[in-house]
């Protein structure tokens, strides 16, 4: 009944929307500025460095800092969003694209797109500005254990970011509007690169497209999660002196 009273009120002044995309809209505009804002490393609480530090033995602040942000990816791009989707409109988490049976071709593909963007990314490597961001931590640079480590901690991030643009987003808006929430997801995923070297940000909304199709293939997030946590970290690893001091090719 509540339902309906507001689908009304919505379509008075927008004809035929209904309250289930506006308050989606919502939703998802809140987490990301909350994100957004609250990710910084400064705002890190002591309880929270406290812990980390105790689970991983590592004492750097900005590995860390960066453990901080991968927390409240995943607490308000994966959490909050998918509790209260459960509780509204009865989704499934396989409906989210959580699921990974229906995937064995995109995972395929993935494998694919991955060594051929291999030479891209050695190539971009070495622009200042990749060199001037990555790695994201300056410790990983000239540290190998600490690369790995944060590596492994940030598939964390990337699970529930790719869930929230490629799963969440993209599956509950498109119960509205087909397959146009590949629209709906990718702007705001691009937007969200602001920050990154500038090429990057605009390779974006290629990649938010050609995610979007992976995950409405496959119904799954996890070939996209592949794919982008291996170009990040061969990003990320090219931009290190200790690898290419183990190659034998210097810092």
């Amino acid at each position: 009944m509540l339902r309906e009273t507001l689908d009304g009120w919505v379509d008075k002044v927008f004809p035929g929307m209904g309250i289930r995309p506006v308050y989606l809209t919502i939703i998802a505009s809140t987490v990301m500025i909350l994100y957004w804002y609250w990710s910084r490393s400064s705002l890190m609480p002591d309880w929270f460095l406290d812990t980390a530090v105790q689970l991983t033995g590592v004492t750097d602040k900005a590995f860390h800092g960066r453990l901080w942000g991968h927390f409240l990816c995943l607490v308000l791009m994966g959490i909050v969003p998918t509790v209260i989707t459960l509780v509204t409109d009865r989704m499934g988490l396989g409906e989210m694209g959580l699921g990974v049976r229906k995937a064995g071709r995109e995972f395929l593909i993935v494998t694919v797109l991955f060594v051929l963007f291999v030479p891209f990314v050695l190539y971009f490597s070495t622009w200042p500005g990749f060199q001037r961001t990555y790695p994201r931590i300056a410790a990983a640079k000239v540290d190998a254990n600490i690369f790995l480590l944060f590596h492994l901690l940030y598939l964390v991030k990337w699970a529930a970011w790719e869930y929230f643009f490629r799963g969440w987003m993209l599956f509950a808006f498109k119960r509205d509007f087909g397959t146009r929430s590949v629209l709906i997801s990718t702007i705001p995923f691009a937007l969200m690169h602001y920050g990154k070297p500038e090429v990057e940000t605009l390779s974006a909304i290629a990649a938010g497209f050609i995610l979007c199709w992976l995950a409405l293939k496959g119904r799954s997030i996890w070939p996209g999660v592949a794919i982008h946590a291996a170009v990040s970290t061969t990003m990320e690893l090219f931009a290190t002196k200790w690898f290419w001091e183990w190659l034998g090719m210097g810092g």
